[in-house]
Parts: C-alpha cells; structure tokens; sequence
C-alpha cells in the first residue's frame, strides 16, 4: 500500500520509535535500518538518546550498520514532543488520500501554483481522477502546440516532485519556472518570446540592520546524501562589527531544511547566551523563513524545529526573520562551510578563520 511505503516516524523523545521495527532513517524509502541492530524485539530509541537530546555516539557507533550511522546522527531529537509520523510523500508531511497521479501532477494547490505561473491558469478538469481522462481532455481543449508544452511541463514537474521525495531538493519555484520553460523551448527547439517580469537585482554584500538591532546570519554547508554536516550562526551590529559568531559540525546526513533551520536555532540559541533582545535573523532559505513568518503548520522534521524557532520569539522582546541570498550572507555560509570541512564545532569573539575574516572584511571594509 502508498501509505505503507510513504509514511515515516521522526524522533520526538524516542519512547514509541522501534530501533528495528520501525522506519524512521530520513533516506530514500523505506526508511528502515539496513541492517538489524542484535538487540530484544520492540526496544525503543530512547534508549539510545541522553536527557539533553542528544545521540549516544558510543552505543550508535557500536549498535548500527556503518551505512546507517551518518543518518542517526542526522537526526535532530525533539525530545520535548512525543514522537510523530510524517508523510514523505508531501511537502508538509500530511497524509492525503487524494495523491493520486492527477493530484500530484496537475491538481494539487501547491502543483497549481507552479502550473499557473508556467502560464496553465485554467488547468481543469481536476474533478476527473483517471490520470489517462485527464490527459484525453486536455488534448481536447488544448491546441497541439499547447498540449506538447502541456506534456512537457508534466514532465519537468514530475522530475521536480522525485527531486523532493527522494533526494529531499525542493528548488525554489522562482527560479525554477524560467529554467522549465528555458529547459522545454531547447528540446522543443522553440523561440519562447514572452517575457517575463525580471526579478530585482539583490544586493551584492551583506546589509547591516537599523539602528538599536543586531543581525543574525545563519547558514547551513553540507553534501546531499553524505555524511557531515556544518552549521554557523554571525551576529554583527549595524556597522559590521562582529559580536560574536558559532559554527557546530553535525556527524551525520541531513537534509537541507532541517540543516538550515537547525543553523537558525542555533542563531538564536547564541543571542540567548549574549542577552541581545532585539534583532534580525536573515537566512538564504526562502523555504524556511516563509515557514517561520507565515507560522505554517508542517509534519516534517524540519517543520517541528520551526515551531520551536517561533515559540523562541517570545523571549525576546523583537525578533524578525529575513530572506537574504546567498551573496549577502557570505560570512555565514563561509563558517559553515569550515566547519563541515574541519569538522570542528568553535565559538569566536574576535579571530576568524582566514576565509571568514576576508568575507567580513569585504562585506563591511570598515569592520576590519
């Protein structure tokens, strides 16, 4: 069954979680061990977690298969919640009974967002659930060049979904639209002459806060799929000066949310441990900040974090999340990026590794 091959377990406080029995590894389905752990039938994770949340490494190290190790460890315990399962299959980890292939492909709110914009604003009949009726009325209301395209773009969007469910890639829908229609005018070998409403340039460098704020830069450095991951939060005043800045080396695989929206905890974990009360925190995950902006409620891993982040506000007395892209967020993305290389986890006030002292020195020539 669907549901039995799409649904997975994330880690709460480990009590309902079977080691053996259960799927709960965050890697391709089926989520189960690859290897069984000798231990009794029906133990439970939380045997392998301490009080603070985090992993045993010793037992980990001893108990599992080498090939799972890297995605225990990727796993970021919430044990202040129970456990919960999570619907792979869908990007706010809710089971649906209606993902079928026509709403997966052509119904579904979010996959109609993305037909809209590719120019389909009338993309009907989704009371029809046979994918094949589908397909034959579109042929009968579109002319022959627009069901090519129709066709086309089915495609592309059935890649896109695969990209998501298995590899954990969600590209953002902004940039993704130019490059489909680009992607199918080449194999089409047609001109697409409409043009599009070009995106502002961003910002190059990196933008200091208003007065009486400090900005949180947090980013995330990892290989999808491979073991190690880095995470960093930057906090800097409104003329670049560094107050202080974290790094922290994950030994496991982790998907990129929960990684980005782990070096936002982070973030704010840091500004906690400094009293600062009022600031800015700017990620380049479109992904997540419109998560934590908009209070979106989500099944997933990543999407528990998130609740955590928002429950944080409340500690402060103002504290707003941003999008920045990747240029203006270099600092941050550079630390990550050396603690995934060096695998170190280090808190600075003052010396920076070389290439984060250049990215700062570069962001703000005044902060040197």
């Amino acid at each position: 069954m669907l549901w039995q091959t799409g649904y997975r377990w994330c880690v709460g406080n480990g009590a309902k979680i079977r080691v053996n029995e259960d799927p709960w590894l965050p890697r391709q389905i089926p989520f189960h061990l690859r290897t069984k752990v000798p231990i009794p039938k029906d133990v439970t994770l939380n045997s392998l977690i301490t009080a603070n949340g985090d992993w045993k490494i010793n037992e980990v190290n001893s108990w599992f298969h080498k090939d799972d190790i890297p995605w225990v460890l990727g796993i970021i315990p919430s044990t202040h919640n129970p456990d919960w399962i999570t619907w792979e299959l869908t990007n706010n980890g809710k089971y649906s009974q209606e993902e079928n292939i026509t709403h997966a492909l052509w119904c579904c709110p979010t996959v109609q967002k993305t037909w809209k914009r590719l120019g389909y604003s009338k993309l009907k009949d989704c009371t029809i659930h046979s994918a094949s009726e589908f397909l034959w009325w579109q042929w009968e209301h579109l002319s022959k060049e627009e069901f090519i395209r129709f066709v086309g773009f089915t495609w592309l969007i059935w890649q896109r979904r695969n990209q998501f469910v298995f590899q954990h890639r969600n590209p953002n829908i902004t940039y993704w639209v130019p490059w489909a229609i680009e992607t199918l005018d080449q194999h089409l070998g047609l001109q697409h002459h409409e043009s599009f409403n070009s995106q502002p340039k961003s910002s190059s460098t990196w933008t200091p806060p208003p007065h009486g704020k400090l900005l949180i830069n947090t980013d995330a450095s990892l290989v999808q799929g491979q073991e190690g991951c880095g995470i960093s939060a930057a906090i800097r005043n409104n003329r670049g000066a560094l107050i202080v800045a974290e790094t922290r080396y994950i030994p496991g695989c982790m998907a990129v949310n929960l990684a980005e929206a782990a070096a936002i905890h982070l973030g704010i974990q840091l500004a906690e441990k400094w009293s600062i009360k009022n600031a800015w925190v700017a990620s380049d995950s479109k992904i997540i900040i419109s998560a934590i902006v908009n209070g979106s409620s989500s099944q997933t891993d990543w999407g528990q974090l998130v609740k955590t982040i928002i429950q944080m506000k409340t500690r402060f007395q103002s504290l707003h999340f941003l999008f920045h892209t990747r240029n203006c967020n270099k600092l941050a993305n550079c630390l990550a990026r050396w603690s995934r290389m060096t695998q170190k986890s280090e808190l600075w006030t003052a010396s920076l590794p070389p290439c984060a002292a250049a990215c700062l020195i570069a962001d703000v020539p005044s902060a040197a």
